[in-house]
């Protein structure tokens, strides 16, 4: 008979094991991650409606062109507020999409590579939730902050084949970002639809977020997009 605390040394072994093991195979998370990946970035237009915590409302508009299949590419501010951009309006614009791949539905084929649960919603479709990220997913000028954030996808058939139809990128809870800031709230969502030729493609983004950091104190925000394929 083997004593107790070598048994519980074997079960918590076996627990350990268990926690460490691979999400199991999934054939509609599998069909939409290869999906993703050979769809890569595109050219498109969108309308931004960035709200900030006095309530005023500013509306870019802003277009994409890529370069390979990283997320890199050309990005130029069109308008602000219906007018052209200023010198410093643009100068702000390219420091904050320097360095972070364009969005689109390519990126589901990182943010959907690491582990995942499986429910349903009330209408029966199927819901997967992602936590961790894995390493890449979400990127700002602070750095990846996708080990802080979780994700829920539900995907329905269109043309056939599984597509993520949403997504909401969340924080359970506060984090340090830098051991500065903190980020008290992350809240976001993408929306998908299929294009003229029935490739799924980004069409909305909403976000509500709220950073407090020193200096600046709390700061919120709110933010709408629209996408048009170019």
């Amino acid at each position: 008979m083997r004593p107790p605390a070598a048994a519980g040394r074997v079960l918590g072994a076996a627990a350990l094991l268990l926690l460490a093991a691979p999400a199991p195979a999934d054939p509609m998370i599998e069909a939409v991650r290869a999906q993703a990946a050979r769809i890569g970035p595109v050219a498109f237009e969108r309308t931004v409606d960035a709200t900030d915590r006095s309530g005023r409302t500013v509306r870019r508009i802003e277009r994409f062109t890529p370069q390979g299949r990283d997320g890199r590419g050309n990005w130029v501010l069109v308008s602000v507020d219906g007018r052209p951009p200023t010198d410093r309006e643009r100068r702000e614009h390219g420091r904050d999409v320097a360095g972070i791949p364009a969005p689109g539905y390519w990126r589901l084929a990182t943010i959907l590579s690491g582990p995942f649960t499986r429910t349903k919603d009330p209408a029966g479709q199927p819901v997967y939730r992602f936590e961790p990220l894995a390493p890449g997913s979400i990127q700002t000028q602070r750095g990846d902050i996708s080990a802080n954030l979780a994700a829920e996808a539900r995907i329905e058939m269109a043309n056939g084949q599984p597509m993520v139809r949403s997504i909401r990128i969340f924080a359970s809870k506060p984090f340090s970002m830098m051991g500065v800031a903190r980020m008290n709230r992350f809240d976001s969502r993408n929306d998908y639809a299929p294009d003229r030729e029935g490739v799924p493609t980004l069409t909305a983004h909403s976000s509500d977020v709220e950073v407090k950091a020193p200096v600046v104190g709390t700061v919120t925000s709110a933010t709408r997009m629209t996408y048009r394929p170019l």
